[in-house]
């Protein structure tokens, strides 16, 4: 079988590929196959650790990764290990992308890509993938429901202070008219007064 009714056909597609390209045995091809993935794994591996502690951490640990002896015999083997690993790193990075960018599409992206390619690894990261698909949609909805209730307390706040400047404002107008109209109806009934006294005399 091309495509081995127990297998998913992520391992056997990527195999198939390198035959084609490079005309070797389909063993080696396999072990090929779980080398790059082995490698690749360095990538999400080294975004995680520096998301989640720091730089400095991150590359111990991928040199803690490159010399773990039992990984890369399991890389060697031809096995579908290697593939699993890479998922589940790239699981774990997406899944700290989207608590921390929550905002951003780069961390639903990368869970997105990740449970695709898990599905497509093994039947017993199926089920693991859809609960984790699940989540972090779930997630995704309860932000996008809060985000619009962050901007409308500001909102509220901004109205409160522009009706309070306006109160100021009007109460502001309001007295300078009363002390203009107190100061000019003074003037007249002084203006008033002399007229009268005028008259008088």
């Amino acid at each position: 079988y091309a495509f081995p009714p127990r297998l998913q056909v992520l391992h056997p597609t990527f195999s198939g590929i390198l035959v084609s390209l490079f005309s070797i045995s389909g063993f080696m091809a396999a072990k090929l196959s779980g080398m790059f993935f082995y490698i690749i794994g360095i990538f999400p591996l080294f975004g995680l650790l520096k998301e989640v502690f720091c730089k400095k951490i991150a590359y111990w640990g991928i040199l803690a990764y490159v010399f773990a002896s039992r990984i890369l015999l399991l890389a060697c083997y031809g096995l579908r290990e290697s593939h699993k690993q890479f998922v589940i790193l790239l699981l774990a990075f997406g899944i700290i992308l989207v608590y921390k960018y929550r905002n951003h599409l780069k961390g639903y992206i990368t869970i997105g890509a990740a449970c695709g390619l898990a599905i497509c690894t093994r039947n017993d990261m199926i089920l693991f993938a859809v609960a984790l698909f699940l989540i972090c949609a779930i997630l995704a909805f309860v932000f996008w429901m809060l985000k619009p209730h962050h901007m409308v307390i500001p909102l509220e706040q901004e109205n409160v202070k522009a009706e309070k400047r306006a109160d100021d404002l009007l109460k502001a107008a309001i007295k300078t008219l009363d002390s203009f109209a107190e100061s000019e109806s003074k003037h007249r009934l002084e203006e008033l007064c002399r007229k009268t006294r005028y008259r008088k005399n």
